[in-house]
């Protein structure tokens, strides 16, 4: 799956290219800590996050448009510093999340 990715110190962006995706053929699901984005057959992506995000903020944004789905959630407040990446590494655990 082609995507791109970006962060600020409050949020983290992915825009996923899925030509024919839509709301409902298209499963999203995020965590504080993991992202999922499936479109059976051909399009999947998962992945543990870098930090954590708040997975209930309510400015979480899940926006499907012309082949492409925009994806903006909220990074939780001991999160809130750039990651540099979007996933975890073993070189990127931050001591403040706790998680190995």
């Amino acid at each position: 799956i082609q995507f791109e990715w970006s962060e600020t110190t409050n949020n983290l962006s992915f825009v996923f290219e899925i030509p024919g995706g839509n709301a409902q053929n298209t499963d999203i699901f995020f965590s504080n800590a993991y992202i999922k984005v499936n479109n059976p057959p051909k399009y999947y992506f998962e992945c543990d996050l870098a930090g954590e995000i708040d997975a209930n903020h309510a400015q979480n944004i899940v926006r499907f448009s012309s082949g492409s789905v925009q994806i903006v959630l909220q990074k939780a407040e001991t999160s809130k510093y750039l990651w540099g990446s979007y996933k975890i590494t073993p070189e990127n655990i931050h001591p403040k999340l706790g998680r190995a």
